[in-house]
C-alpha cells in the first residue's frame, strides 16, 4: 500500500528490464558474429580443399612424365596445416602421389575432387548456422580448429538466449 515501495519496486523492475534487454542484445550480436565467423571460416575450408584438387591433379602430372614433385608436395603439406587450423582432418598419400583428406571421417579431397561445404539455418534453431556438405550428402562434422570453436561458441549463445 506504500507508494514510496511501490515506486521502488517499479524501478527496480525497471533496470532489472533494461540489463535484460542489454544482455539479450548481446546475445543476439554474438549469435550474428559467430555465423559470419562460420560463413568465412567454410569459405576458407572450400578454398584450400580445391587448392589440394588442384594441387593434387599437379602432382599426378609432374610424376607421370617422371619427375618429382617436390614444391608441389610442400605447398600441398603448408595448404595441410592450414587446413588442420581450420578443422579437424586426416590426411592419407595415396601411391599415386595424392592426398586424400578426411573431415572427420567423411571425404573432403579425393585425387582431383574437393567437396564443398555450406553454410545452414540450424533445424533445432533457425537463427543459428550449421556446416553441411553442399551436395547435400551428409551433414558436415567440424570439430576442432577455428570452425569447431566457432561452433561450440554458437552453442553457448544459443544456450544464453534459450533460457
Amino acid at each position: 500500500q506504500s507508494a514510496a515501495l511501490r515506486a521502488d519496486v517499479c524501478e527496480r523492475g525497471s533496470s532489472l528490464a533494461s540489463i535484460l534487454n542489454t544482455y539479450s542484445q548481446q546475445l543476439v550480436s554474438a549469435r550474428r558474429s559467430f555465423n559470419e565467423l562460420m560463413t568465412e571460416t567454410v569459405q576458407d575450408v572450400n578454398d584450400i580443399a580445391q587448392e589440394l584438387a588442384d594441387l593434387n591433379a599437379q602432382i599426378v602430372g609432374v610424376l607421370a612424365v617422371g619427375d618429382q614433385p617436390n614444391d608441389l608436395r610442400d605447398q600441398r603439406d603448408l595448404l595441410l596445416d592450414k587446413l588442420s587450423e581450420l578443422v579437424e582432418i586426416t590426411a592419407t598419400e595415396e601411391e599415386n602421389g595424392t592426398t586424400t583428406v578426411f573431415l572427420r571421417g567423411q571425404h573432403l579431397v579425393m585425387w582431383a575432387e574437393a567437396g564443398e561445404l555450406d553454410t545452414v539455418s540450424s533445424a533445432e534453431d533457425p537463427t543459428l548456422l550449421s556446416v553441411v556438405f553442399k551436395d547435400g550428402s551428409a551433414p558436415a562434422q567440424v570439430g576442432g580448429g577455428k570452425a569447431g570453436g566457432h561452433h561450440r561458441g554458437q552453442r553457448l549463445a544459443h544456450r544464453g538466449c534459450s533460457r
